[in-house]
């Protein structure tokens, strides 16, 4: 018998990230779940926490008890060194339009010249919560990604772009010589490094002994 889990999110992106992470890993038997998202509900959570956590537990326990079953959220975030950690919760309405990629990008750049930087550690940083309201369990996990952000956008080979991965590079994890913006990996690629995907793994390692 399946178990239905509903993913806590409206977001094309991360509804295809989590969809190639169950395509791809074998080590889980995703047979026993089913999993829906937002999109099959009108319901929406607003994000006014003042963490990634908070928002992460918000989404999942107030869309698990509007649906009255378990769900999975994500949220996430990118934290600058030099901007003490902007933007951070509020990525992506940085620019004061939620969801807004071009705004968002240009609001970092503006930042850079305003505080007098063209690059800078910085992270990506992903938090996922599940709740079961028929048996009050939640737990959370979380995944990171470090490098830093540089005032020049890098894209992928067919221009495309998600969020502030242009602006965001590190070094290949196979080859330290070489450095290359998050939009330049292949989904294949980010695969074994993606912060979403580590911290969906982590989670797993819960779901798989379906003890919830």
């Amino acid at each position: 018998m399946q178990k239905t889990i509903i993913l806590a999110t409206k977001s094309d992106h991360k509804i295809k990230e989590i969809q190639m992470y169950i395509k791809n890993h074998k080590k889980y038997d995703f047979r026993k779940f089913q999993f829906n998202t937002l999109k099959d509900y009108g319901f929406e959570v607003e994000e006014d926490g003042d963490t990634i956590l908070d928002n992460s537990i918000k989404k999942a326990v107030e869309t698990a008890k509007y649906t009255g079953m378990p769900c999975l959220s994500d949220d996430s975030g990118l934290f600058v060194q030099a901007l003490d950690g902007k933007p951070g919760v509020i990525s992506a309405r940085w620019c004061g339009i939620h969801g807004d990629e071009k705004k968002n990008n240009e609001k970092l750049q503006k930042e850079m010249i305003m505080n007098n930087f063209f690059i800078s550690p910085a992270y990506f940083e992903s938090v996922m919560t599940y709740y079961d309201p028929n048996k009050d369990c939640m737990f959370s996990t979380n995944g990171r990604l470090n490098g830093f952000v540089y005032y020049f956008a890098k894209y992928g080979k067919d221009g495309d772009g998600y969020g502030y991965e242009p602006h965001f590079y590190m070094e290949d994890p196979r080859n330290d010589d070489t450095v290359k913006s998050l939009s330049e990996y292949t989904d294949e690629e980010r695969m074994t490094f993606n912060y979403r995907f580590k911290a969906l793994d982590k989670m797993m390692k819960y779901l798989k002994y379906d003890k919830f």
